[in-house]
């Protein structure tokens, strides 16, 4: 059974000024650098207490914005907070169609998409 305090470890825990590596798949180098996490939401499920999943907002190495979803978990032996395995990276463009086909299909509607300017 998971401590109170590893709950509560990971449900503070942010990932604000933390650098971003992405692997590229077609490329010899099989990571490189992102750039940096600018903006989170994040949220831990009741039914899930050992994942926090989050929406990213990244700045990029020539200040394009982009967004990821992913997600921190505990270890094994819950004693550090570990990054999930995969983490899709999409433009700010492509994260915005993806919010509006959501909204569209599921009745969803995130608040900050509705202030969008693109």
């Amino acid at each position: 059974m998971m401590s109170q305090g590893l709950v509560e470890r990971l449900r503070n825990f942010t990932t604000i000024g933390k650098k971003v590596n992405f692997h590229e798949k077609s490329a010899k180098k099989r990571y490189y650098e992102l750039g940096e996490v600018i903006g989170e939401v994040a949220v831990v499920p009741d039914n899930s207490l050992d994942y926090k999943h989050f929406i990213q907002k990244i700045r990029g190495r020539e200040g394009e914005i982009s967004y990821r979803y992913c997600y921190y978990t505990l270890d094994a032996g819950e004693r550090r907070i570990v990054f999930g395995q995969f983490a899709p990276n999409m433009s700010e463009q492509a994260f915005v169609e993806l919010m509006r086909k959501a909204i569209e299909r599921f009745g969803v509607i995130p608040l900050d998409l509705l202030k969008t300017r693109i």
